[in-house]
């Protein structure tokens, strides 16, 4: 499962293929799909690879590639108006690299998704239909996470729980929240409860951060 490249699902409203050039009027191949969300929306990572281009177009479009660790996939984010990485930078799913805007040849604020298999453009739709919103990832590790502190999961499902919520994205935000619940549990094992109650009402990534230190003591007690 893909990490979908926005926060939420936005409507599409330039499909891939040809189409008429909406800035040139003229028939042309439109290498990705139009997603139509407001300016500085945040972008995200689509999975976890390698930066090859973080640079400005000479129409003055923000855009980055990145090129991805398995089956040849590289992943473009035109029209930005800010870029949050840099060339030769190593990403992970679903981290920030930017914010959407209307640079360059554009008639509107979108962001302008591509997906290329061994160089050769293919539609983005079917990656994003295998791909999930930071919403609903958020939505999923509470739900396990609260499985998690019920006792309603096995161990070998902890597992895959803690394995999971590496796909969640951290920032500065969250490393001071993080850095407060990991204190809260060190003090004393007897306010695991309250860590792991105060992870669940915060941002959803501190809940990686949480369940990765509940299993360091969990081994240390084994």
């Amino acid at each position: 499962m893909y990490s979908y490249p926005l926060p939420q699902e936005f409507p599409i409203t330039s499909p891939f293929g040809q189409r008429i050039n909406p800035v040139t009027g003229k028939p042309d191949f439109h290498d990705g799909v139009d997603l139509a969300c407001p300016a500085n929306t945040p972008v995200f990572a689509f999975d976890s690879g390698e930066v090859v281009v973080a640079t400005k177009d000479q129409f003055g479009a923000l855009w980055v590639d990145i090129k991805h660790n398995e089956g040849g996939l590289m992943t473009r984010y035109v029209h930005l108006n800010r870029l949050d990485v840099v060339r030769g930078q190593t990403v992970t799913k679903g981290q920030q690299i930017g914010l959407s805007g209307n640079t360059g040849q554009s008639i509107g604020s979108h962001l302008h998704f591509g997906t290329f298999v061994n160089r050769v453009p293919k539609n983005p739709q079917p990656f994003l239909n295998n791909s999930n919103t930071q919403f609903n990832m958020y939505e999923q590790v509470k739900t396990e996470a609260q499985k998690l502190w019920n006792g309603d999961l096995a161990p070998d499902q902890a597992k895959d729980y803690i394995n999971k919520t590496w796909l969640l994205r951290i920032d500065e935000v969250a490393i001071q929240q993080a850095d407060e619940i990991n204190a809260l549990m060190s003090a004393s094992p007897e306010n695991l409860p309250e860590a792991i109650e105060k992870a669940l009402q915060s941002q959803f990534y501190v809940v990686r951060v949480t369940a990765l230190r509940l299993k360091e003591l969990n081994e240390k007690n084994d």
